[in-house]
């Protein structure tokens, strides 16, 4: 998802400098179909899987949301508000600063998620979910007040780095965290719980960030801070929730 989502926009940027929308939107469909063509040859994991019936669209209301989803659900959300930001203004970010070629913000992002996933990738296994958290989310909180205050392209690109970086770290570890608090049965549901509080950040980043801005210059700050408020305001819930489990655990252990 990371990959798609930061690749995306790097390839549109330069599909319209080189060619057109029309060539952009062409493209984008070619890999939409491209997904279509791989999971038609993908064999199915569930042991005995149901045909499908209308009557598998109605849901009950318990079916929507998976509870133990939701703390991990609640920082994704906080989280993703960022995401939206970066699509919505970093592109104005980089045209204001004489960057024209929108589309580098986003290789410079894409990258750093990448190698830092590599190097990374394991570790929320090694020293637990929350404690890696704190950890992205403070460095995402520093990369959005660099672009609050970008007053150069370098210092622009180096907030880019940084929020790669910490997203590279952030995304396995939201899931991984997911995974481990609901019952095997139920994983699908919890993923998907966590992928609503996902798309509910990106799209309300996205729309206020947009209304901070206003297509003035003078607001990129308070944008970018917004965002920044939110990804502190999740370093204090985990703070929280970590303390919380370290008193449980004892009374456990006697």
């Amino acid at each position: 998802y990371t990959l798609g989502s930061s690749a995306g926009p790097m390839m549109g940027s330069y599909l319209v400098d080189f060619f057109n929308y029309n060539t952009m939107f062409y493209v984008s469909a070619v890999f939409a179909l491209g997904s279509v063509a791989i999971l038609y040859n993908v064999k199915e994991t569930l042991p005995n899987p149901q045909p499908f019936r209308l009557k598998l669209l109605k849901i009950n209301r318990t079916e929507i949301f998976e509870k133990t989803a939701l703390r991990p659900a609640i920082i994704t959300l906080l989280l993703c508000f960022s995401i939206g930001t970066i699509l919505t203004v970093a592109p104005d970010l980089s045209e204001h600063l004489g960057l024209h070629n929108k589309g580098l913000f986003f290789a410079f992002f894409t990258v750093a998620s990448l190698l830092i996933r590599l190097v990374a990738s394991k570790v929320s296994d090694r020293f637990g979910r929350v404690p890696v958290l704190l950890v992205s989310s403070f460095v995402l909180a520093i990369a959005l007040c660099i672009l609050a205050y970008a007053s150069s392209v370098t210092m622009m690109m180096v907030g880019s780095v940084i929020y790669g970086l910490s997203w590279g770290i952030n995304s396995p570890a939201l899931s991984a965290w997911t995974v481990d608090l609901c019952a095997p049965e139920n994983r699908g549901k919890a993923i998907a719980s966590m992928y609503i509080a996902l798309e509910i950040g990106i799209g309300t980043g996205a729309l206020f960030s947009a209304w901070i801005y206003n297509n003035q210059a003078v607001n990129f700050k308070y944008a970018f801070l917004a965002p920044a408020f939110f990804a502190i305001l999740s370093l204090f819930l985990l703070i929280r929730w970590n303390k919380a489990a370290k008193k449980v655990l004892p009374s456990f252990q006697e």
